[in-house]
């Protein structure tokens, strides 16, 4: 299952005793960040996950993870397989029995290079002829971050090797016996999920996430 929320204009504000409500870890980590919009989508996507497990496991035991050799966090007891992730308008997080990956990417202006590094020869052919290619980029940079967060190689691969095609204007990768590659596209992110089957995904209020946290502050 995948859950995300999203918000009109600047992130939202982290409730009251927010440090709480974190793993001590994510508290160093969020603090580490500069700007405060950041400092709170670090926190938000922690949140989120606590709102998914709840809403999958009805637990409201405090997350704790282990890493492993190339930096991909994983549930400390082995229960459950998640991933997370934020851009400036949206966090996302995924959780399954198997192993899944999430991406959330913002639409904007990007350069000849960065295009050219990421995609494939058809890729940029159908960026040539897109009539919105910055939401198109979007989606095919999420699919291919959320492909290598599945498995936890993260960008470190030959993007280029793995070539989306589009399927009624939505990009999409599928191979037999692997993980697929779908994408949703919003009107100012793209959401791509990498999954041995098919995940729903959920939109989630802010009021929801807030009535959460506070049953977990009581």
């Amino acid at each position: 299952m995948v859950y995300y929320f999203t918000w009109e204009h600047d992130v939202p504000s982290l409730p009251p005793r927010w440090e709480q409500l974190l793993s001590p870890e994510r508290v160093h980590k969020a603090m580490q960040y500069k700007r405060e919009s950041d400092r709170r989508l670090c926190a938000w996507s922690f949140l989120l996950l606590r709102y998914a497990l709840f809403c999958e496991y009805k637990t409201l035991d405090m997350p704790h993870w282990i890493y492993d050799e190339n930096g991909k966090p994983h549930d400390s007891q082995k229960k459950y397989c998640f991933n997370i992730s934020h851009c400036d308008t949206a966090v996302a997080c995924a959780v399954d029995t198997r192993e899944i990956g999430v991406d959330v990417q913002d639409f904007r202006p990007v350069s000849e290079a960065v295009i050219r590094k990421v995609c494939s020869e058809s890729e940029i052919g159908l960026l040539q002829r897109s009539a919105q290619p910055e939401k198109l980029f979007a989606a095919f940079w999420s699919g291919k971050e959320a492909f290598g967060k599945q498995n936890g190689n993260g960008i470190n691969y030959d993007l280029q090797a793995h070539t989306f095609w589009l399927q009624d204007e939505v990009p999409l990768l599928a191979r037999a016996d692997a993980p697929a590659v779908k994408t949703q596209l919003t009107d100012r992110f793209a959401l791509s999920v990498c999954a041995f089957r098919d995940a729903d995904v959920i939109a989630v209020s802010l009021t929801e996430m807030q009535k959460f946290l506070m049953r977990l502050l009581c």
